[in-house]
């Protein structure tokens, strides 16, 4: 794990793009735990909202829930994200399907 935040921290410092940041910073992590879904959730005031970015190699199969979840809102103490947010402290979670 420590050679993917060394990576993400080398191409962040090269980059002046935000959206390419949070790319490659998704991108990483999916490819290090072999997540099939990576999306980044941003803070706006009181709320977490879809930056509409998602790991490059998203399956078809989660279009639906890609769908579905760029559209969601969530406020603090909401919905799981809602509750890390709440609790200042990043998370993650398991689909069995």
């Amino acid at each position: 794990m420590l050679q993917v935040l060394n990576d993400v921290i080398r191409f962040t410092n090269r980059t002046f793009n935000f959206d390419e940041a949070i790319l490659y910073s998704i991108n990483k992590v999916c490819e290090y735990t072999h997540w099939e879904i990576g999306h980044c959730l941003l803070k706006k005031n009181d709320e977490l909202i879809s930056s509409n970015i998602w790991n490059d190699d998203l399956p078809e199969f989660y279009l639906p829930f890609k769908d579905i979840a760029s559209k969601m809102v969530f406020k603090t103490g909401e919905g799981y994200p809602g509750k890390s947010l709440q609790a200042g402290q990043s998370s993650w979670m398991s689909i069995k399907i």
